[in-house]
Formats: C-alpha cells, structure tokens, sequence
C-alpha cells in the first residue's frame, strides 16, 4: 500500500503539489460557477496544506514509534489485534477453487500484486496476488460484505493463474481477462506488466483508481502535475476510522523495513508473517471504497476517458521512471465546456 505507491509508483508526487493552474480565467470562471454542480470533490485545502499535513503525519508517526518503545508495548499490540485485517490465505489448490467459486459470480474485483521487481524488461517475479470482492456476508464496517483473499503464488505458481473450477469455467486468468469483470487497481502498470510477462495474462476491463484521481482533481481545476500516492488518495475519500489509521501506520512501518530499501525479495520467502499477509491484504481493503467516492463525482463520460486511459497503461506499461509520477490530461477544457454548457430557456 505505502511501499508501493509512496516510493517506487509516484515518490515525488507531493514536491510539486501546490505548483498553481496555468489555465485561462475564463476556464477557471467555468468552473468555479459549477462548483455547486460537482460538490466538494477533494478537501478544499488539500493542496494548499500538503507540507503542512505531511509534517503532522510524520510527527505523528513519530510519538507512535516513541510510544511503542515506552515500556506500554502491549495494550498497543492488543489494540493492533482487534483492528487487524481478515483475510483468507490461498496457498493449495482446494482453497483455490473454493475461492472461485466465490468468485464465479461477481462483476467487480480489487486486485493487487506483490514480488520482486515487478514488472521489469529484466525479469521480475510475482509472489502474491490480493483480491478483493464484495461477496456478501460478515464482514468489518463499512466493508459491504467485502471479503479478501491473499493468493500465494510462490507456493502455487502456475495453478494460480491456471487451475480451473471442477465445471472448468472458472480460472484467475480467465476473470482476468473477462470484459465484463471491471479489474480496480491503483496504478496498474507494473502489476499488468509482470502478470503479462510471467503468466502471458492479458487484463480486460481495467479501472485505473490513480487515472480516476487524477480526473476527479482536474474536473475541479486543482493543480494535477503529479498523481497522488494511495495513502493520500485514501485519506481525502475514505473515512479515517481507528481501523483505518491503523492500518495506515502498519503499512509505513512495513514499507518503511522493505520496500524503501529494496528488500523485496522478502515475499518470496516462505512462510510470510501475518504482519507481511495484513499488509498485502489492506493494498486491496479500500479500494472499493474509493471507487464509490471517486464514481460520485465523476460523470459517467468522464469514467469512460478513465476506463481508455486504463486500458492504454495496460497495453503499454513501460514508462521511463523519472515519468511514471506524471498526471496525464484526462479532463479536457472541451469536456468541461461540454458538462456546464448552460442551455437556454425556452
């Protein structure tokens, strides 16, 4: 979630983050006039506040880390306990089928990949993959019945993308590449890469949660030179509940010991702590989430230009690295001339 996002997808998206809009006043007018058409977006002082707000998390983070080395150790670990995320290992081939099975059904899936260089032209390796789908059932608050599996590709290497439900109509790779399956990701470049490279799967149907970010700042003229790493994207959609903070602070101390050092070969050992598996499960636990908020916001012709753009990272995911943070233009002026276009009376 944070390892990432933070670093390796978009490490410098914060520096420029306040950098102010180049465009003309009329297409600043046209949308503050229609401000009351969209509703609050993104919070208001996002951007004017980000070093600001990121001094606080680290400071933050900080009393964390000097607590829990403060003799009180152990209420912190029993509270980490009760906000801990549930999640469903998949490592043998049965419980690959039961979770199909469960799968065989559903039009949407959150979808995450973790490994070893992922998505290299020199070779990377795929070691989990995190799904999750709203299925129905018990589930943790505000969760709707979202329930997440953690696959274990390293243990199952090829039955993972290949093995079928006993009617054989049912495979990862098949949900994968099934159009009518919309595939939520945040920043989908590497993960389609390595799941191309290594497994030959071709991804259909992708929504790019990091393009619909993107969109839903320039629909409101906010400055969009970079794209926002997840946690920020989280934090300005999602309700920041104790379970939520959590997790959040769990992420960067993850993130933090591996992926900033680039010890990420660590998923390829076996077994992975439940510390690690949490860890991979909560890159997909808000994802669904997220795709509400952002969708309210969106109009529909809007999410279709995020469903294209999608699909062109999935088709060509390499991008120089120094790009990778870049925003791309999803919301022209001619689209915000043609959703406020004021029609006269008749």
């Amino acid at each position: 979630l944070l390892g990432r996002s933070w670093g390796r997808k978009c490490v410098n998206a914060h520096k420029t983050a306040i950098v102010g809009s180049k465009h003309t006043g009329s297409w600043n007018d046209t949308v503050k006039s229609n401000r009351h058409v969209l509703g609050p977006l993104y919070p208001v002082a996002t951007h004017a506040s980000t070093a600001a707000q990121e001094t606080g998390d680290a400071s933050r983070r900080q009393s964390n880390d000097e607590a829990s080395t403060s003799g009180s150790q152990e209420p912190q670990r029993a509270a980490s306990r009760s906000k801990r995320t549930e999640y469903e290992l998949v490592d043998t081939a049965d419980k690959l089928v039961a979770m199909l099975e469960e799968l065989r059904n559903v039009d949407c899936i959150a979808l995450d990949c973790e490994g070893e260089k992922l998505g290299h032209k020199d070779g990377g390796k795929l070691s989990l993959m995190q799904i999750g789908a709203r299925v129905g059932g018990k589930s943790a608050p505000g969760m709707n019945g979202l329930k997440i599996w953690v696959v274990d590709v390293t243990q199952l290497r090829w039955k993972s993308l290949q093995y079928r439900t006993k009617d054989k109509a049912v495979s990862l790779k098949k949900i994968l590449e099934d159009s009518k399956v919309t595939k939520l990701l945040y920043d989908v470049r590497s993960d389609s890469a390595q799941l191309s490279q290594e497994y030959d799967v071709r991804m259909r149907s992708v929504y790019d949660l990091q393009l619909a970010e993107v969109a839903a700042r320039q629909i409101q003229n906010i400055p969009t030179t970079w794209v926002l790493p997840l946690q920020k994207a989280l934090e300005s959609y999602v309700e920041r509940t104790p379970g939520f903070e959590a997790d959040m602070v769990m992420g960067l101390q993850v993130a933090t010991t591996y992926h900033y050092s680039n010890k990420t070969e660590i998923w390829e050992q076996r077994p992975l702590t439940d510390e690690l598996l949490q860890y991979a499960a909560v890159d997909v636990k808000y994802l669904h989430q997220l795709q509400d908020a952002v969708n309210r916001k969106l109009p529909k012709q809007i999410q279709a230009k995020v469903k294209a753009e999608s699909a062109a990272r999935v088709q060509a995911p390499t991008v120089a690295s120094e790009a990778r943070a870049n925003a791309p233009t999803i919301v022209t002026k001619s689209d915000m001339r043609n959703l406020f276009r004021v029609r006269p009376s008749s």
